[in-house]
């Protein structure tokens, strides 16, 4: 299958429709495949301005309540001494059975 190109104007228009639909939208919108929109943001070439106005997404905060729910636990020595025991324990092999 022959490698399809695309004009100036028509990547413009479709990297104009990124900020708004997002990437997959946009490439639908216009037949184009989302891999190859990704390229044209990637390497910057067709619009300076689409990748430019793209905010990289931010980690969700948590305050509060919510912060003190998903602290990170702190384990003693003896339970971390515990925890490496059983991993290093001998196990039995698992039986494995094949019925023709």
């Amino acid at each position: 299958m022959a490698r399809r190109s695309y004009t100036e104007q028509e990547r413009r228009e479709v990297l104009a429709d990124v900020p708004t639909l997002a990437v997959k939208a946009a490439a639908s919108r216009h037949w184009v495949s989302p891999t190859t929109v990704q390229s044209w943001i990637d390497r910057g070439r067709s619009s300076k301005t689409v990748v430019s106005t793209m905010t990289p997404p931010r980690a969700p905060t948590r305050s509060g309540a919510a912060a003190a729910k998903h602290a990170r636990r702190q384990y003693s020595e003896d339970e971390k001494r515990e925890v490496m025991a059983d991993a290093l324990a001998p196990r039995k092999p698992l039986a494995i059975s094949c019925s023709t």
